[in-house]
C-alpha cells in the first residue's frame, strides 16, 4: 500500500516555560532536492491555537496580528508573553510527575497564502513547565 500526503510539514513539540517570555521560530522553504529556497511570506497570514485536545477549549489563540510574525525570508516566529502564561488558568495546563513536566496539550500553526491556500506548517504537543516565582500583583 502507498500513502500520499502528510498531516503537517513538520512536527514541533512546544515546551512553554510558564511566566517567561518566549519565542519559537521556524522557516518555511521549498527544496528541489539540491537547493533550498525560503518562501517569501509577504502578504501571507497565519494562525495557531494551543488546546488540551483537538476540538477542546482554546488555551491560546495566535494570529499574524497578535503573536505570530512573518518575514520575506520565510521566517515564522511565534511569541508568547509571560503575562499570558502567568494567568491562573495556565496552572491547570501543567502536570509534573517524577519524570518532569508532561505534555497535556496540542497545537498547530497554519499559513494562508495570498490566494487562500492553507498550509499546516507545524503541529505537535504542548508541555507547560510550571514556574515557582510569580510577579507581585
Amino acid at each position: 500500500m502507498t500513502t500520499l500526503g502528510r498531516e503537517a510539514i513538520t512536527t514541533v513539540d512546544l515546551i512553554v516555560a510558564q511566566g517567561a517570555d518566549q519565542s519559537y521560530a521556524v522557516r518555511y522553504s521549498t527544496s528541489d532536492g539540491t537547493t533550498t529556497t525560503p518562501v517569501d511570506l509577504t502578504g501571507w497570514t497565519a494562525r495557531a491555537q494551543l488546546r488540551r485536545k483537538v476540538g477542546g477549549d482554546v488555551w491560546l489563540d495566535l494570529t499574524d496580528t497578535d503573536g505570530i510574525s512573518l518575514t520575506a525570508d520565510g521566517l515564522v516566529t511565534v511569541s508568547i508573553d509571560h503575562t499570558t502564561t502567568e494567568a491562573p488558568a495556565w496552572n491547570a495546563y501543567s502536570r509534573v510527575t517524577s519524570d518532569g513536566p508532561q505534555a497535556l496539550g496540542v497545537w498547530d500553526l497554519e499559513l494562508i497564502s495570498p490566494d487562500g491556500r492553507v498550509i499546516r506548517l507545524v503541529q505537535g504537543t504542548v508541555t507547560v513547565s510550571p514556574d515557582v516565582t510569580r510577579s507581585q500583583a
